[in-house]
């Protein structure tokens, strides 16, 4: 570990990083984006004015980018030049979210040893950080000290000789910091052409620690988003199904970026991670109490979207989970369903109209509240499912444990912007409410 360049403290990036840093939001991206989710929290009553309830906000990812495991050489952390498209798209989604604040995380397939994976993975998360930031010094110490299979001198300088290529430098003239330098260079381009960097004050840790924690990490094989079945995992141990195995595997070799809304604050020296070269037990006690059993290969294959246990980590599963398991998210809308007397109607079938016009389907629950997630931004309409107005929905709604009912409800007057119109017989009009993070719409259905 004291081998390591230093993160903290001066560091070199390009006369343009400043400008190419999160500045101005950029209107749409293909990467994934979305709301901080409100949290209920319970607080204590205090009995002195200088006592008082301090609320931590819930660490929350409000974007993810994630680059596969094509765009690195085999069991290696060299990144290869077939990224130059996806990295444009991370670029893209930082001027997006001005301020926000990253943090980088490697992940391997379930094949192999698990330190040897877990440094494996740390070493691809560190690459990808040296070349958003431009530090070619941890490049640097990528290529002075081999890790097993990921050697950049194997195979006669593979890694020097692609980057000549790359770089067009076949006479060799290029010293390796040069070589290294101009390769990130074209590599890291915007949409605009423009070369890319960021200062590491632009990531989570801001540097503090010096070898990186919190910037970058890796979890080894403990996050997998796969888990093949026992049949599958015995057969795959066969010298002959190596090439098929390294394919199943590949959606686990992966290297993802959070980021995190600007003003979030982490003490690096609290981080649960280890640091990305450490080996595995900071890991392990991040645990959850079955991960035995998680990490076990069972009757049939899982997934972490179908299954929702094949991370081991409570930690990164938390994490994935305010991420929505590393997939889309966005604003959400509760709504309290009752009658003209204000009584909360439970097990109502509700439709909600998304603003792209894809209609979803609700049950309030026991407490009388319809909840919908995953909303675009824009308007909603949110009316009574069987209602002629609204067809069958087109997609079911991610279920959200309903909260306990409350003991008494309070009879409101009802609220004209958001009940339900009579309009005819058997139609009833839809009502437009803004989302919003947390809003919550009071839905009225009144006797005919």
């Amino acid at each position: 570990m004291s081998g390591i360049p230093p993160i903290s403290g001066d560091v070199t990036t390009p006369a343009n990083a400043a400008a190419n840093a999160p500045a101005n939001a950029a209107a749409g991206t293909s990467a994934s984006t979305g709301a901080v989710i409100l949290t209920t929290v319970a607080v204590a009553p205090a009995d002195r004015t200088v006592d008082h309830n301090t609320i931590r906000e819930p660490l929350q990812p409000i974007a993810l980018w994630e680059l596969a495991d094509a765009h690195f050489a085999f069991d290696s952390s060299v990144l290869l030049p077939s990224m130059t498209a996806d990295l444009a798209d991370l670029i893209t989604l930082v001027r997006a979210n001005a301020g926000s604040l990253l943090s980088v995380f490697g992940h391997t397939d379930t094949t192999g040893n698990d330190e040897y994976n877990k440094v494996l993975s740390g070493r691809r998360a560190m690459a990808l950080f040296a070349l958003l930031t431009r530090r070619v010094d941890l490049w640097e110490f990528l290529f002075s000290h081999p890790h097993g299979g990921d050697d950049w001198r194997r195979d006669g300088n593979f890694a020097l000789a692609m980057m000549r290529v790359a770089v067009k430098d076949p006479t060799e003239l290029l010293p390796r910091a040069a070589l290294f330098d101009r390769f990130m260079s074209a590599l890291s381009k915007g949409p605009d052409g423009k070369s890319f960097g960021l200062p590491t004050t632009a990531f989570l840790g801001k540097g503090r620690d010096p070898n990186g924690k919190a910037d970058f990490q890796g979890c080894g094989e403990f996050n997998p988003l796969v888990m093949f079945s026992a049949a599958e995992q015995k057969d795959f141990q066969s010298p002959s199904r190596k090439d098929a195995r390294d394919t199943a595997g590949e959606p686990n070799r992966r290297v993802v970026v959070y980021f995190f809304p600007s003003g979030t604050v982490v003490d690096p020296a609290k981080w649960p991670c280890p640091r990305a070269l450490e080996g595995t037990a900071g890991c392990r006690k991040r645990f959850w109490s079955d991960a035995a059993q998680r990490r076990a290969f069972q009757v049939r294959r899982r997934t972490v979207d179908t299954d929702t246990d094949t991370f081991a980590c409570r930690f990164y599963d938390r994490l994935a989970n305010e991420r929505a398991r590393e997939s889309s998210f966005g604003h959400f809308v509760e709504a309290f369903v009752h009658d003209e007397r204000g009584r909360l109607l439970a097990n109502q079938p509700m439709v909600l109209v998304r603003a792209d016009g894809l209609r979803v389907a609700a049950v309030s629950g026991a407490d009388g509240v319809a909840r919908w997630v995953r909303l675009p931004r824009g308007k909603v309409e949110i009316g009574f499912a069987g209602d002629t107005h609204y067809p069958e929905p087109e997609e079911p709604n991610l279920v959200i444990p309903p909260t306990p009912p409350k003991p008494t409800i309070p009879v409101e007057p009802p609220d004209p912007a958001a009940s339900i119109r009579e309009e005819g017989s058997n139609k009833k009009g839809l009502d437009a409410s803004e989302v919003a993070e947390g809003r919550i719409e009071r839905l009225e259905r009144r006797t005919p």
